[in-house]
């Protein structure tokens, strides 16, 4: 069942991020029809405008195509999979590529989200930071919590493509975020920092300063890579 939107804010994207999230995920697979137009409206409860413009939006990038008188289907994925399975890398190294990766969209995602996000998208975005907190609180990693927390940033950028990209990426790169995580809870000092970042991030985003948000991403990025090549004289 796919989750309501549940804010006017930009539903036409919300629902087209939904969707290729289905789609990414493997929920809706390769040649697999999507639901209909009414059963759509019923589950997000938007309406058929909405819904007929998200499909417009996947159609003209190429991820779905409309049969007439069929239905809406997947079509098969123009690109490769990203292969991250380097074996001869060290673990070190392979976080900080994954944060070269991570910084120009995380940084676009910050900015964006702070300027477009709703209030209820601004509410689960701390809520998912404070679900970080708890699981580090109680000894986890707490890096599924972090993918959740960047992927709703992204999410609220009204941007279905960053969403997904954002998303995906989490996902195929999460060893090496548990990497880095891993070596930042090996000094007390080095958690805190993380948070406080984490705290910066969804201020300026609270306070739809764009800019701000922007700076926060992009100096926790660049310290997470500080701590990662301290961690070798750890």
């Amino acid at each position: 069942m796919l989750p309501k939107m549940t804010s006017s804010t930009r539903l036409t994207d919300r629902v087209a991020a939904t969707l290729l999230e289905e789609i990414t995920s493997g929920r809706l697979a390769e040649g697999e029809k999507l639901p209909t137009e009414s059963q759509l409206v019923e589950q997000l409860g938007v309406s058929r405008t909405v819904v007929r413009e998200a499909i417009t939006l996947l159609r003209n990038a190429g991820v779905v195509e409309s049969r007439q008188g069929v239905g809406v289907f997947v079509l098969p994925s123009r690109i490769a999979p990203l292969d991250l399975s380097d074996e001869s890398a060290p673990s070190v190294s392979l976080a900080l590529r994954v944060l070269e990766v991570r910084e120009p969209l995380e940084v676009a995602a910050a900015r964006l989200a702070a300027e477009r996000s709703s209030a209820e998208q601004r509410r689960e975005i701390r809520t998912a930071l404070d679900a970080v907190d708890a699981a580090l609180d109680s000894g986890d990693d707490g890096v599924k919590e972090d993918l959740t927390f960047h992927a709703m940033i992204a999410a609220a950028t009204g941007n279905p493509v960053l969403a997904s990209t954002v998303s995906y990426l989490g996902e195929v790169m999460e060893d090496g975020i548990r990497t880095s995580r891993g070596i930042e809870s090996l000094r007390s000092d080095f958690m805190a920092a993380v948070r406080e970042e984490h705290r910066a991030i969804l201020a300026a985003i609270d306070s739809r300063d764009g800019q701000a948000a922007s700076l926060a991403a992009a100096e926790h990025l660049h310290n997470a890579a500080i701590r990662l090549r301290a961690s070798e004289n750890i």
